[in-house]
């Protein structure tokens, strides 16, 4: 690729996404117990003797205390949530099994028990497959999920080809005088450090789905674990203040 300062054309093949090594399933939040397991894990990497105890500066610490989290969740993942396809096939199988074994008589209390818990857990398994698909590729235009990839490389397209299109041709004079300047007050607001409530409000009218950065972390997961992980978060940005 050679670049003379002029528009180039970067051409770099299919533009199908690979599979990333993590990404936060927002799915599991739905799963009880597991914002107090986020918690714990991330509070657990601050204690001097474990395994994860950072030291440094404070972008540094946040970056190896999301890196020890993907860890922490991955095995998570794997040894207790499993694969929703396949704990869902098994309660059907199960399901099945019990309403072919009591029918034409009445339940006892232990079968009747367990067909609820069953019943209860495809209802959150496909509640929990829901959410997974949606997270997955699609794109919202206005009120409208497209979920057709030529339909959603067509509005890419439409969007930067607008956004780049020059609209005006205005430009502004040389002369200066008599240019709005902001007050002290604003000056000093736009210095001062960065406030807990503006990047909240931030985080919070983000799209829950969206991942801001490669590490795969969703803004679900920033609007969820907020209260634990605010410090981290404020003390890395406000290092670069």
């Amino acid at each position: 690729m050679i670049s003379d300062r002029r528009p180039i054309l970067l051409e770099s093949g299919d533009w199908d996404a690979t599979p990333s090594y993590f990404k936060f399933e927002n799915m599991w939040l739905q799963s009880k117990g597991f914002v107090d397991k986020l918690k714990n894990w991330w509070q657990s990497y601050n204690m001097v003797g474990q395994s994860y105890n950072f030291s440094g500066r404070a972008d540094f610490i946040l970056l190896q205390k999301l890196k020890s989290l993907n860890k922490d969740i991955t095995r998570w993942n794997k040894e207790e949530f499993g694969k929703v396809e396949t704990r869902k096939t098994r309660a059907l199988d199960e399901l099945m099994a019990l309403e072919q074994m009591t029918e034409g008589r009445q339940l006892t209390l232990i079968e009747s028990n367990q067909m609820m818990r069953l019943r209860v857990e495809l209802q959150q398994l496909a509640k929990a497959e829901e959410i997974s698909w949606r997270q997955k590729s699609r794109l919202l235009v206005g009120n409208e999920i497209i979920e057709d990839k030529e339909l959603i490389k067509a509005e890419i397209l439409d969007f930067y080809g607008k956004l780049y299109t020059e609209q005006e041709n205005w430009r502004p004079s040389k002369n200066f005088e008599g240019i709005a300047t902001i007050t002290t007050e604003e000056k000093n607001g736009l210095e001062a450090p960065f406030d807990e409530d503006e990047v909240l409000a931030a985080i919070q009218s983000s799209a829950p789905d969206k991942a801001p950065r490669p590490d795969g972390f969703t803004m679900a997961f920033y609007q969820h674990s907020w209260e634990f992980i605010k410090h981290n978060i404020l003390t890395a940005m406000n290092h670069y203040h």
